[in-house]
């Protein structure tokens, strides 16, 4: 899940204002060029906690199917009311790029958090079994991997973003898909590239999961990681 969520945050951020003027520009008739720009910018900082919002889904889930159900709702109030001074701090700083920024550090945090509290239990439940989790990877190592490969994607893909602009400029409706598609691409290659150089194993597994759906017999024939 998070390996597509980075891949989607790559393609938010260096696509943005395709993405937001298609939608509300050329269709809806709501946003101007400068509402777009504006609008894109908010949304790159806001796509730094795509991964955190993601995330709590399941972790919160991980809780649940233990019967600890007060836990990420109590975490979740401490983080809120310790996040407060931040969301007006950066209000103050930055305007509604500052609330954006302060909503990723807020959901980064709280699954963080939630992360670290749920490790701790499931070593507490092998404990009682008998067995220990010291041989089973936790997700921060891959997680910080694929954040890392989509830092570096977005990047480059915002420094094509310049130049593309000068040989496929302006805002019909044809120039915005092409200009989106060719931006989303290059990120989402330069991701999955820098993804499987990293080592993250999630690839490798959905690869095997692709190859099993459409050749169920091919799997065979596949190296094993």
């Amino acid at each position: 899940m998070l390996l597509l969520t980075f891949a989607a945050q790559v393609c938010l951020t260096v696509a943005g204002f395709e993405a937001v003027y298609l939608i509300w520009g050329l269709f809806a008739h709501r946003f101007t060029l400068a509402d777009t720009a504006q609008t894109a910018i908010i949304l790159g900082y806001l796509c730094l906690g795509l991964g955190g919002w993601a995330a709590q889904t399941v972790i919160n889930r991980g809780f649940y199917a233990l019967g600890s159900t007060w836990l990420p709702t109590i975490v979740g109030t401490i983080i809120t009311i310790l996040a407060v001074p931040a969301y007006v701090a950066l209000r103050r700083q930055a305007g509604a790029i500052g609330l954006a920024l302060a909503s990723s550090l807020a959901i980064t945090i709280y699954v963080a958090v939630l992360g670290f509290l749920q490790r701790r239990r499931f070593e507490r439940e092998a404990a009682a079994r008998g067995v220990t989790l010291g041989a089973s990877e936790g997700m921060l190592s891959a997680v910080l991997r694929m954040a890392a490969a989509a830092a570096v994607a977005s990047g480059l893909g915002l420094l094509l973003r310049g130049e593309l602009l000068q040989w496929l400029p302006g805002t019909a409706v044809v120039t915005i898909l092409l200009r989106a598609a060719l931006l989303c691409s290059v990120g989402s290659s330069v991701y999955l590239t820098l993804v499987y150089i990293f080592g993250v194993r999630d690839l490798v597994d959905i690869r095997t999961a692709i190859v099993h759906k459409l050749h169920p017999h091919a799997i065979e024939g596949l190296p094993h990681e």
